[in-house]
């Protein structure tokens, strides 16, 4: 059994071969423990682990990669509020994943008849969204601290 779709095992084995399947796991195992290092919560938890739900999925499509415009717009409105520049860095290299990444892979796709690549889209945008929200991680909203 070979993954076809754009999912990390896909990606793995596409990548790596058919012995490297057992990776696949321990791959979604490090996203998780990644996204557990945001506080519940946080305002950044939910754009997190929304970007973590399209990256870890075990079947994915590739029109299922507009999903992540979610979590990209929620992680630049959070930044936005403190830090206007990151916000805005997360909203560019959000799109420039979507507007640029997704249509190249996409043709190699096709070229290849196989989708298998296009795991690299949802994994960007996780890192994104992770790399955007890290100093913010273990920050709880003002609404949840009122007593």
């Amino acid at each position: 059994l070979r993954p076809e779709s754009d999912t990390i095992a896909a990606l793995v084995v596409t990548l790596l071969g058919s012995d490297a399947i057992g990776l696949a796991p321990l791959a979604v195992v490090a996203l998780v423990v990644l996204a557990t290092r945001f506080h519940p919560r946080g305002d950044a938890w939910l754009a997190v682990w929304l970007a973590l739900s399209a990256a870890g999925a075990p079947y994915t499509n590739s029109y299922d990669q507009i999903l992540v415009i979610v979590p990209i717009v929620i992680a630049a409105g959070i930044l936005h509020r403190d830090a206007p520049r990151a916000g805005a860095a997360v909203l560019v290299v959000g799109a420039l994943v979507l507007l640029l990444l997704t249509p190249l892979l996409y043709e190699v796709a096709l070229w290849r008849r196989s989708e298998t690549f296009g795991a690299i889209v949802t994994l960007s945008v996780f890192v994104t969204v992770v790399a955007g929200l890290w100093r913010r991680r273990a920050l709880a909203s003002a609404a949840s601290t009122v007593t």
